[in-house]
């Protein structure tokens, strides 16, 4: 996932290649064509940070339209993304005015096309064999998010086209780059030393292209599937961790933030799973989100925000690690730190109530200590502080 200061983000019509999505969005195309993802890829074509592409025979028409459901911005301008080796004219949009063709990378082509009203639809043919990466309705203004993903997909799978995902990057310039874990590599052949390394040197990749952007990696949350436990994930999570601190980028512990292993139990007690133990319902996914939001805004360093705690019958802590702190969002852990497959006992694991004191101007941790009866070393661990020094108004303190 990106985010960038303009633009709305590649469009893609993954209902042609029998996915589903994205929302509001019609697609339809005339003529042959195949198509290829990241799993399904016989040719071993190149593929964009969509996770698919298309290939148009000559003549071939794609037809998009966004109609009132779109959550995207339409706009004047669009940008289409092609891929061929025949460095020639690619394309033609009916009805809409050429603006310029730019090799982006080795054989990607940005075409930008315009109009004089906002574009609800294009008709793209294919003047001579090409692949179709998607389409942007650019703009310039607001907070864009781009979500890209495939069902089914690893890390490994973005990186074996590296050089197509990093090309389209140092194009788009996000200013915040989001590595989203689910739990597909947990269930896999797996060799750590091999894992840590593609990932590492991939980031590092980033980081030399896109100097200025900012990286988030949140990890796996704790699911099953098919009643199996994630075996590799552990390690993995830990490989994350290890490698958003060396490189001192953003890391978001989900899995920790719901609890810890054996969470996913409570969580389903608490109507947030669906019955599959492997995917969130609407209120449980509403409750990740929060997750994020919390990330995102510390990673912008928003810090003249209020966040006020998500209200939820969920009794377990949720706290989020971000640069090696946590945000706390409801009182007191479970401590189970293996996975497990089976329901968590509640009456053995109840949390302690906790009090709570609000940090007003001119307040020390050390006078908090004395006004609470705790040590400051106490206090620093029930609030996972970085710092005794890092507390500020309004903060709540829990003793």
């Amino acid at each position: 996932m990106n985010l960038k200061n303009g633009g709305s983000g590649i469009i893609f019509p993954y209902a042609l290649c029998g996915s589903f999505g994205p929302t509001g969005v019609e697609s339809s195309i005339s003529g042959k064509y195949t198509y290829s993802t990241f799993l399904k890829n016989p040719s071993k074509k190149p593929i964009g940070i969509c996770g698919y592409e298309i290939s148009l025979e000559r003549g071939s028409k794609l037809s998009l339209s966004t109609s009132e459901s779109f959550r995207g911005t339409s706009s004047e301008t669009i940008e289409i993304w092609i891929y061929s080796p025949i460095d020639s004219s690619h394309i033609s949009c009916s009805g809409l005015t050429p603006i310029s063709r730019t090799l982006v990378n080795k054989n990607t082509y940005v075409y930008r096309f315009n109009a004089s009203k906002p574009i609800k639809s294009v008709e793209i043919k294919a003047i001579i064999p090409c692949s179709f990466w998607g389409v942007d309705f650019h703009s310039e203004q607001g907070l864009i998010y781009q979500q890209n993903g495939l069902v089914g997909a690893q890390f490994i799978h973005l990186i074996q086209q590296r050089d197509e995902v990093l090309g389209q990057l140092k194009w788009i310039k996000p200013e915040m780059i989001v590595f989203s874990y689910g739990t597909n590599e947990s269930y896999s052949n797996f060799d750590s030393l091999n894992y840590y390394n593609k990932i590492k040197n991939f980031i590092l990749d980033i980081q030399k292209e896109l100097p200025q952007t900012v990286i988030l990696i949140s990890n796996a949350p704790d699911t099953r599937s098919a009643n199996k436990i994630p075996q590799k994930e552990i390690c993995i999570n830990r490989i994350l961790e290890q490698i958003a601190t060396e490189n001192k980028i953003s890391f978001l512990d989900i899995n920790k933030a719901m609890g810890g292993w054996g969470s996913l139990y409570l969580w389903q007690k608490s109507n947030l799973f669906l019955s599959d133990l492997l995917h969130f319902n609407q209120e449980g996914a509403k409750l990740i989100a929060d997750f994020f939001t919390l990330s995102l805004m510390k990673c912008a360093q928003f810090d003249s925000l209020i966040i006020k705690p998500y209200e939820s019958n969920v009794t377990s802590k949720m706290s989020a690690v971000l640069y090696g702190q946590s945000i706390s969002l409801v009182p007191d852990p479970i401590k189970n730190n293996e996975p497990e497959n089976r329901p968590i006992n509640n009456n053995a694991n109840k949390p302690v109530q906790k009090k709570v004191y609000i940090v007003k101007k001119g307040d020390t941790l050390s006078h908090i200590a004395k006004k609470t009866h705790k040590s400051v070393k106490e206090l620093v661990k029930i609030n996972h502080l970085k710092s005794p020094d890092q507390i500020r108004v309004g903060q709540k303190i829990y003793y």
